[in-house]
């Protein structure tokens, strides 16, 4: 999953110089090193995306467990609730 968030920021990178060079009516790769240090950047933010992602999802737990409720799961597609809230909500 890291090399795939690196890579998807990595093209984000490019994505974003491109489209400002073409914005301003410039030619796309007018500086090529903005695109390279742009893709670096967003290469490295798509790396640490998951840790942080997962570094959230333990403080929230911990927040929710000092509220006495249940540890909402990791869920990648869609909203993350607790499996007791869940329960509840299909009442």
């Amino acid at each position: 999953m890291t090399f795939t968030t690196a890579a998807l920021g990595s093209l984000s990178g490019l994505f974003i110089g491109v489209f400002s060079n073409g914005v301003r009516k410039l030619p796309l790769f007018r500086r090529p090193w903005d695109h390279l240090i742009l893709m670096g950047i967003m290469g490295y933010g798509g790396h640490k995306y998951p840790q942080l992602e997962d570094a959230t999802l333990e403080r929230v737990n911990a927040m929710r467990a000092a509220r006495k409720l249940g540890p909402l799961d990791k869920n990648v597609w869609g909203f993350a609730v607790s499996k007791q809230e869940a329960s509840q909500n299909k009442d």
